[in-house]
């Protein structure tokens, strides 16, 4: 998974499928392979009388973290990309609406995004159009970046829990 968000973190707004389908390959099996190892590993560390208990347990902590990481990363989306976002524009001179009417254009949907761009003249809604996707772009590679060194930093533990020979 790590190897796969790194991979990711280098789209640009010309990736085309080419450049996606394999870091998504890679990070649909690294996603099964490190969903399944720690609750097993979690598992076979307990008792059998207590193995309801500590699955329970195991998928709180799935789902929390879970929850947690897709807070962090919309967050960190968000901010990377509006700052993407507004130094693309300030580049262009594209004279700006309210920054936070175009920076929610990043994640809203294709009607805020014509809502917004209905406020500018033509040259500089071409000029928005390519700042949203670089936008887009900058806030899915930073999560991606920050995904891909989490996995790769928490490689050492995850091995160190899946190995064998360990019981109750």
């Amino acid at each position: 998974m790590g190897a796969a968000s790194l991979l990711l973190a280098g789209v640009d707004a010309g990736s085309g499928y080419g450049r996606l389908w394999w870091p998504l390959a890679i990070m649909g099996a690294g996603t099964g392979i490190t969903f399944a190892s720690p609750s097993a590993a979690g598992l076979r560390a307990i008792a059998v009388r207590q193995a309801g208990e500590a699955s329970g347990i195991i998928n709180v902590v799935r789902y929390l973290a879970a929850a947690l990481v897709v807070a962090i990363g919309t967050v960190a989306f968000t901010e990377v990309g509006a700052d993407d976002l507004n130094r693309r524009l300030d580049a262009t001179r594209v004279v700006r609406l309210e920054d936070a009417t175009l920076d929610r254009t990043l994640t809203g949907g294709p009607g805020q995004l014509r809502a917004a761009e209905a406020g500018l003249d033509p040259r500089d809604r071409t000029a928005f159009r390519t700042a949203a996707g670089e936008g887009t772009v900058g806030g899915f590679g930073a999560v991606m970046l920050g995904l891909g060194l989490l996995a790769l930093g928490a490689t050492v533990p995850w091995i160190a829990l899946i190995r064998p020979g360990r019981g109750p």
